[in-house]
């Protein structure tokens, strides 16, 4: 369902078909207070070889992983900045929450990255897996082509999430609540089990939505 409309390429697909003119639903996290985290000391860049971090201290710099492999450990990250995949790397984490604060804020994850990132099933933000600030108006861009695999809620109300470059995103629950989303290039956003029982679904739906 899309408030909006949607424009496709001639070779675009879109399944099911998206019925557009929607009604305006309100925001299903307008309620859900921000998380917040003032101790800084988060590691401004992780280059090369693998390595485990923990949510304990904000990234008040951005974060920047280079040409390494990452391991979050559940819970809450802050970021403050850019948060940038490069060269190769690949992040992990189970439980997690990414929570990019402040309206400067944006992701930038570069061809042949990867990820795999599941959200918490518990908690007051469960099922929540990337949390954009409210008052970010910058793109998210997305070019991981290969690996891509995040389970649970893309929350970016006031920014354009782009997915490039062939990305293919896939995975058991997807849900989607941002400004606008674009898909370019080949990339593919798909719900591989759309009758699965997604840890705070929005409304419930065992479908695919997008709210926008």
């Amino acid at each position: 369902m899309v408030t909006g409309g949607v424009h496709k390429s001639s070779s675009a697909r879109v399944t099911p078909t998206p019925i557009t003119g929607a009604k305006a639903v309100d925001d299903p996290y307008a309620a859900l207070s921000p998380p917040t985290n003032a101790k800084c000391g988060g590691q401004k860049l992780i280059r090369g070889g693998t390595t485990t971090i923990d949510p304990d201290l904000a990234f008040c710099s951005g974060l920047t992983i280079d040409d390494a492999r990452v391991t979050f450990k559940p819970g809450v990250y802050v970021i403050k900045g850019e948060f940038t995949l490069s060269n190769g790397a690949s992040i992990f984490g189970d439980s997690v929450l990414i929570y990019l604060e402040g309206a400067g804020s944006d992701i930038f994850f570069h061809s042949n990255t990867s990820f795999e990132l599941k959200a918490s099933k518990t908690g007051p933000y469960a099922g929540i897996v990337i949390w954009s600030d409210r008052r970010n108006t910058n793109d998210h861009d997305i070019y991981s082509r290969f690996g891509a695999y995040a389970e649970g809620t893309i929350y970016a109300p006031s920014s354009q999430v782009e997915f490039e470059n062939k990305t293919v995103w896939e995975a058991p629950c997807i849900r989607i609540v941002v400004a606008r989303l674009e898909l370019d290039n080949d990339s593919r956003y798909h719900a591989s089990n759309p009758a699965a029982k997604c840890s705070n679904n929005i409304y419930g739906a065992k479908k695919p939505k997008l709210v926008n």
